[in-house]
Parts: C-alpha cells; sequence; structure tokens
C-alpha cells in the first residue's frame, strides 16, 4: 500500500502507506482459526469466511488501483501470472494429498465433486448436490474467489470511468438474486454457494478500497478510525449477526444478514488498518499470529483433511480434545505448503511485479 487521500485520518494515511499490513495477517490468522471452530461445531464463527471474501476483494483492488496510479495503467497478464502462482500450485498440491490419502470418515470420494475443484466450479456443484468428500468442502469458495477474479480485473481496466455505478449494480443484481432464491424458491444450498448469491461479499471490499483511494465520505472515516469504542460497536454487530441465526435459523443467516455483513466487515477492515498504524491493536500484531496469518490459505485448504485425520485417530475423544490437535496438524500441514510451495514461487511473482513496473 502506498497511494493515500489528504482528506482521510491521519492514522489511517499512515496504515495505508504500509507495503504490508500487520493487523490485516493477523485477522486472516483468527478468520482461519475461527473456520476450524466453526467447522469442529465448536463455535458458530460463520462470519470468518466472509471476512475473508470481503478481505480478498479489499486488497486486491487496492493493488489494482495502486499499480494504476503508479505505472498508469494495469499489465493484466502480470496480474494473472501473480495470482496464479499465489495460488494454484498450494491449491493443487492440496486436492492431490487429499485425493491421494483419501480418510474414509471424510465421506465418498466423488469424481464429479473432484472435477469440479480441479476446473473451480466446485461451488456451483456443492450448490446442486452438497458435499460428497468433507476434506474437499471448502474448495468451494476458492472456486467462488476464482470466478469473481476472472472478470473483475477486466472491468476494472476497460470500464475504468463506470467502476462504481457497475459495482453498486452487480451489488443490487445479487441482492435482489438472493431474495429470491431464499424466500420464494428456499433453496439455501445455492443461496450459500453460488457465486451469483455471494458476490456482494467480494464486490463491497472492492467499493471500499475505491472510496478510500478517493478519499470519499471522510466523514465516515473520521468516525470509524478516530474513535476506538468504533471498532467495539462493529464487532459487537458482526457478533450479534451471527450468533442470531441460532435461535432464528439459515433463512436469517442468508436472507438478512448476508445484506449486513460485508459493509461492517469493510468498516472492520479500514478500522484495522488505521488502528494497526496508531497501535491501537498491537496484540493483533504479534509474530504468532502474524506468521499464522501469511499461512492462511494453506490452513484452509487443508483444515478439514486434518480434522478427519485426527478424527480417525482418536476416534473416541470429544470435540474440545480434538481441537489443539486438528489446529496443530492443520498448521503442520499449512507450513509444508509454506516451505515447499509458496515462499520458494515468492521471487517468481516478484518478478511479475518488476516487470510490470518497468513496462
Amino acid at each position: 500500500m502506498s497511494h493515500t487521500h489528504s482528506t482521510l485520518p491521519s492514522a489511517l494515511q499512515a496504515g495505508l502507506t504500509q507495503r504490508r499490513v500487520p493487523t490485516l495477517d493477523g485477522l486472516r490468522a483468527l478468520a482461519a482459526l475461527a473456520i476450524i471452530f466453526t467447522h469442529m461445531k465448536l463455535l458458530p464463527l460463520w462470519v470468518a469466511l466472509n471476512v475473508f471474501f470481503g478481505l480478498s476483494g479489499f486488497l486486491i483492488t487496492w493493488l489494482l488501483l495502486q499499480e494504476e496510479g503508479r505505472e498508469g495503467r494495469v499489465a493484466l497478464k502480470a496480474f494473472y501470472m501473480r495470482r496464479t502462482l499465489r495460488i494454484m500450485p498450494a491449491y493443487y498440491a492440496a486436492l492431490a494429498v487429499i485425493v491421494w490419502l483419501f480418510p474414509p470418515n471424510s465421506g465418498p470420494l466423488n469424481a464429479e465433486h473432484i472435477q469440479s475443484v480441479a476446473f473451480y466450479y466446485a461451488n456451483y456443484f456443492q450448490a446442486v448436490h452438497g458435499a460428497t468428500h468433507g476434506a474437499l468442502s471448502p474448495f468451494w469458495s476458492l472456486a467462488a474467489e476464482e470466478q469473481f477474479y476472472l472478470f473483475w480485473p477486466f472491468v476494472f481496466v476497460f470500464a475504468r470511468r463506470w467502476r462504481v455505478p457497475l459495482l453498486m449494480g452487480a451489488i443490487s443484481l445479487v441482492w435482489w438474486q438472493r431474495w429470491v432464491v431464499c424466500w420464494l424458491e428456499g433453496d439455501l444450498e445455492w443461496a450459500y454457494h453460488a457465486m451469483d448469491c455471494r458476490a456482494d461479499h467480494l464486490l463491497v471490499g472492492c467499493l471500499a478500497a475505491i472510496a478510500l483511494y478517493r478519499g470519499w465520505v471522510p466523514w465516515l472515516w473520521r468516525l470509524l478510525c478516530e474513535r476506538r469504542i468504533m471498532l467495539w460497536v462493529v464487532l459487537s454487530a458482526l457478533v450479534g449477526l451471527t450468533l442470531l441465526p441460532l435461535g432464528l435459523g439459515k433463512v436469517y443467516r442468508m436472507g438478512v444478514a448476508f445484506y449486513v455483513e460485508p459493509w461492517l466487515i469493510a468498516c472492520l477492515l479500514v478500522q484495522l488498518i488505521a488502528l494497526g498504524a496508531s497501535g491501537g491493536v498491537s496484540w493483533l500484531e504479534a509474530k504468532p499470529l502474524v506468521w499464522l496469518g501469511q499461512r492462511s490459505y494453506a490452513l484452509y485448504l487443508y483444515h478439514v483433511f486434518a480434522m478427519g485425520l485426527v478424527d480417525l485417530a482418536m476416534p473416541q475423544a470429544t470435540l474440545w480434545l480434538k481441537a489443539l490437535p486438528s489446529v496443530a496438524l492443520g498448521v503442520v500441514f499449512a507450513q509444508l505448503s509454506w516451505v515447499l510451495i509458496e515462499a520458494p514461487l515468492h521471487g517468481l511473482r516478484a518478478r511479475w511485479r518488476v516487470q510490470t513496473s518497468a513496462s
């Protein structure tokens, strides 16, 4: 991050100038852990996945804005090469490991499900058929993200003057589609997995990045970033939205809460960037959390697989007793992925950045 706007609060300006924001790595770590505990049925923290969606949309759009401001254009070939090197090698390695080892307690290994994962349409497969193999189930959200990034960079480049109207229009269409699917058709699997019902979680992150870059609504950023209590207001609202479905059910979650959560998540990201620069959330920058946050992608890839292996090894143990071994084994797989795949490719990704700058 480097561009700032003079109308933004000083702490937020300072946070946006950092090359890497440690507080966001800490947030990634907590979100990954929350997803593990949610899938283990220990804590109902479903909002954690939406945090990843919002963070992804925000950061990718911010990077595109930065490149455009620095170079005068965006090199799409270089963008997709960096994206491919960051996402796909670890992704396909995880798929191969899961298929090869195949813990039977995770469900049948369906060839169609494997194919949907391999070709990034697992979200639509699961929207229609459900997850046939639990360890492959988390891959649906990565399919949704990649589908989004097939078209958003092109819209960003070729519809420069229409970015915001198109984002607002797309958000409105997703809202309408989800309302129809949830309340008229009652297809909650489609509402949860399908890109046409979940894209707003990414789109709002994109919109927030553009609003910050252009210095829009400065009063909102001052309200969020200059009053520490607003962090707890946003967090409380998010927790409330994610806990209410315990009593109100999934229709409320997808048909009501999903409309509000992306905006609160965007506010939270902005707050953490500003508070990180001012030292207001130093605990979120603790080295173990930052370390884990940098490996959160692979941890997400392997966490259900690790849970399945622990369940095989400790079939009689309670869920809470299985929690620590499941997290630990997931972290081991994540570290192996980092050391063997992700870190070695970092230099190659960096060369594509240099080529972009030099072109």
